[in-house]
């Protein structure tokens, strides 16, 4: 058994010196002929391999969210009511420029999921909710964050009774929620997100005198 593995090996190894030798016959014969021009073609194969490499890496590490993000996948959104809240000065140590003020609006909705497949994620969180331009393209080759024009200030869960701080987090099903939003102010069309999922659009009323 272990004498038919050294000839194999030896075999592979003998297999691998002569395609290198072959490679250096080639490539010497190449540059002879055309010169430095000949070292554009294994670069130009290298940088193919790792574009595509990073592509591929990339498209590894955002699948955990795509599959995340489909438990909303054609979800009935009911938007009930927007209204404005306060202006918001952000903490001014957390931006060493003067800070903008932001206006916080309450958004009271209602979100159903469809039914998911056996094995699909089931369960999803509303405090991942992104606030995302209203012209934002929701698309796994691009990251979601980037076209954010506000954020989640608080998450209310209607309980039946009344509203509670979501302390959950994981949620199976429908849920009325209540979001406070924060926005620039130059916002008054935007959209709900969640990770490549798009939600909804949501038009603010005027606000005067903020």
């Amino acid at each position: 058994m272990f004498r038919g593995m050294t000839i194999n090996c030896s075999r592979l190894a003998g297999l691998i010196l002569l395609a290198t030798a072959a490679l250096v016959i080639l490539f010497a014969v190449a540059f002879a002929k055309f010169g430095w021009f000949v070292l554009l073609v294994p670069l130009a194969v290298a940088l193919y391999a790792w574009y595509r490499g990073k592509r591929a890496l990339t498209g590894l590490l955002r699948r955990p969210f795509e599959l995340k993000g489909r438990v909303l996948d054609g979800a009935e959104v009911q938007v009930f009511s927007s209204e404005f809240v306060e202006t918001m000065l952000p903490d001014p140590s957390e931006n060493e420029q003067e800070p903008e003020p932001r206006l916080c609006y309450r958004v009271e909705l209602e979100i159903t999921p469809q039914a998911t497949e056996d094995g699909a994620f089931a369960l999803w969180d509303p405090t991942e909710i992104l606030v995302v331009a209203a012209d934002s393209k929701a698309s796994p080759t691009s990251d979601p964050t980037d076209d954010e024009v506000g954020q989640l200030e608080s998450v209310r869960v209607w309980d039946g009774t009344g509203w509670q701080e979501d302390t959950e987090g994981k949620h199976a099903g429908a849920l009325r929620l209540q979001l406070v939003i924060s926005l620039e102010r130059n916002v008054e069309h935007f959209a709900l997100q969640y990770y490549f999922q798009r939600l909804c659009e949501i038009r603010l009323p005027p606000v005067i005198d903020v």
